[in-house]
């Protein structure tokens, strides 16, 4: 696949990869290549993100940044195809995971309507003691009481 550098089109990271790893003589791909693909990289671009493919000179790097930090080959999401996940699931315990402290019991097996919590979906475990009981979530700050 031939990638065209500053042009208005994006493209899939595993294209660009297959691009830079096949062309050697090309200035840009070898640039990509060493930049974003080589072993001393961490993170590298993922194969399933659209990318653009820029390249910014030495005097438009300093005309717009006022130094020289950002001339050369470099790819940019393209926002509007790959967007950013903004929810980040958090993995709620188990109950197996839970240990229960002295009078405390899963609030499902006292009452089998009532076993998440509202506010994350959470485990609730009820605090029973002298006229007063505590549901409480494991996972978040959800607790509720109930005076007996």
């Amino acid at each position: 696949m031939n990638i065209e550098v500053n042009s208005e089109r994006s493209y899939l990271g595993k294209d660009i990869k297959a691009w830079c790893m096949a062309d050697t003589e090309d200035a840009n791909a070898l640039e990509i290549k060493r930049k974003y693909y080589s072993d001393e990289v961490e993170f590298k671009p993922s194969d399933m993100v659209y990318y653009f493919v820029d390249y910014v000179s030495t005097a438009e790097s300093y005309k717009e940044c006022g130094s020289l930090n950002m001339w050369g080959c470099h790819l940019h999401r393209d926002l509007e195809k790959s967007p950013r996940k903004i929810m980040i699931r958090k993995k709620h315990k188990r109950k197996n995971e839970i240990k229960l402290g002295k009078n405390e019991e899963f609030t499902e097996d006292v009452h089998p309507n009532n076993g998440k919590c509202p506010k994350c979906g959470g485990i609730l475990v009820t605090n029973f003691g002298a006229g007063i009981s505590c549901t409480f979530c494991v996972d978040c700050d959800y607790n509720d009481y109930d005076y007996d």
